[in-house]
């Protein structure tokens, strides 16, 4: 589980990044394909992807995939009546 979440966060790393003014924000996906926000945004997305490497190395339980994405995405989908 872990490398697979090296492979995604490689991957992230590979695509073009979006504007100056994107912000990226540190998911935690649950095995259960729950999301949530693992803290502040951040301004790039190469300090986001730092920030997921950090934390997909300290779970040792292998708890969470941590993807980072544009602050204008959330992965729990749309919120509606």
């Amino acid at each position: 589980m872990m490398r697979f979440a090296l492979v995604v966060v490689l991957f992230l790393a590979s695509v073009g990044t979006a504007s100056a003014e994107c912000a990226w924000v540190l998911w935690g996906q649950t095995r259960d394909n729950r999301y949530l926000p693992m803290g502040d945004g951040h301004t790039s997305l190469e300090s986001c992807q730092d920030r997921a490497v950090l934390l997909t190395k300290n779970d040792k339980k292998e708890t969470f995939f941590y993807p980072c994405l544009p602050d204008t995405v959330d992965p729990r989908g749309p919120k509606g009546k």
